[in-house]
């Protein structure tokens, strides 16, 4: 029941090296790895500057753009004000010309108006 000793053919140091080596390929490919990750986090660094800059002059131009609909809709107030006005004249001196002549009977007569 006893088994037989087993004997290795390489020596300590060769084991060893053997190991070292791929520990040494392992940090290799985990360095390429992290290099390769650091990049991508510095495109996308890149990336999330330039959208904040982006949406820094979106911001701009639509506090403009409300600028804009605000003095549209102050000069298109005063329009309709200024409308209100004329047609309120022209139906007062509508009414003024039907009282004048139909009203009151008198025919214009040019021979008064020279």
């Amino acid at each position: 029941m006893s088994q037989p000793p087993i004997s290795v053919s390489y020596s300590l140091e060769d084991i060893l090296k053997r190991i070292e080596d791929k520990i040494d390929n392992n940090h290799k490919d985990v360095n390429q790895r992290l290099d390769k990750i650091d990049d991508r986090f510095i495109k996308i660094d890149e990336r999330l500057n330039n959208l904040e800059k982006g949406q820094a002059k979106l911001e701009a131009k639509l506090e403009a753009i409300d600028t804009d609909v605000k003095e549209l809709r102050g000069s298109s107030r005063a329009q309709i004000w200024t409308l209100i006005g004329i047609l309120t004249t022209a139906v007062a001196s509508f009414l003024v010309a039907v009282g004048r002549f139909v009203i009151a009977g008198n025919p214009l007569d040019i021979s008064t108006l020279c």
